[in-house]
């Protein structure tokens, strides 16, 4: 893979996590007000990561690093500041 793709595919995981964040936060957080309509829009957001993974490393490996990022995400994890509605911070 070419040092574009491996920066592509990094982005592309980082934005699943944050829309993941923001689905989450957006269904649990402070607020917690969002409509279904909005948290469908993050989960629909997730699935074009996903196919643009798919044109990158190919189906099997898109859903492992699919997985991967959904699992990196702060928000809900023991110990995260969820009840404050904090935003993930990037590493």
């Amino acid at each position: 893979m070419q040092q574009h793709s491996h920066s592509e595919v990094a982005r592309l995981m980082q934005q699943i996590s944050d829309e993941h964040n923001a689905a989450y936060l957006a269904l649990h957080g402070v607020a917690a007000v969002a409509s279904h309509q909005a948290i469908t829009a993050r989960m629909e957001n997730i699935g074009k990561c996903q196919e643009q993974l798919v044109a990158l490393v190919g189906p099997q490996k898109a859903v492992e690093l699919t997985i991967i990022a959904l699992g990196s995400a702060e928000i809900g994890k023991p110990g995260s500041d969820e009840k404050q509605g904090a935003a993930y911070a990037p590493r």
